[in-house]
């Protein structure tokens, strides 16, 4: 599936790789809204968030994953949790990046988006197979979208 800012997704797509490091663009959209950053983050790193999304199927804890740094360069931030006992689930995601304007005054800009999409629990089970591949083959893209 391609990225529609129009849709409500979010996707994850490795655009750089080194043996320490893979670099994510990601994009996400509810449909409103908009935004996309550019992240570092680690293969173990992500593994780990696939593993907490198999062991979400109670709904009862939420997921909270954070990748780059809060301020810094550049940030991603998600929080997966349960809206309705139907399978109904609240995916709160904020993305951030930060450079100089090419004005005069050279002051440092913040770009920030935080919005949420709602999605059913089988995008989770879709987003948690496409996010093991990408992390184990350090290419590729994981989408959530219903």
């Amino acid at each position: 599936m391609g990225f529609d800012s129009r849709d409500s997704q979010l996707e994850l797509e490795v655009i750089w790789k080194d043996e320490d490091l893979i670099e994510l663009r990601v994009q996400a959209s509810n449909g409103r809204y908009f935004g996309t950053t550019q992240v570092y983050d680690t293969t173990e790193s992500l593994m780990g968030l696939a593993k907490s999304l198999n062991e979400f199927w109670d709904g009862h804890t939420p997921i909270v994953y954070e990748a780059g740094t809060k301020g810094g360069r550049a940030f991603w931030g998600m929080n997966i949790y349960l809206i309705e006992p139907s399978g109904l689930i609240g995916v709160e995601v904020i993305l951030e990046e930060h450079g100089n304007d090419t004005g005069i005054s050279q002051v440092k800009r913040r770009n920030c988006v935080k919005l949420e999409i709602q999605i059913y629990m089988a995008a989770i089970d879709r987003f948690r197979t496409e996010l093991l591949a990408l992390a184990q083959n350090e290419e590729g893209v994981a989408s959530l979208y219903n």
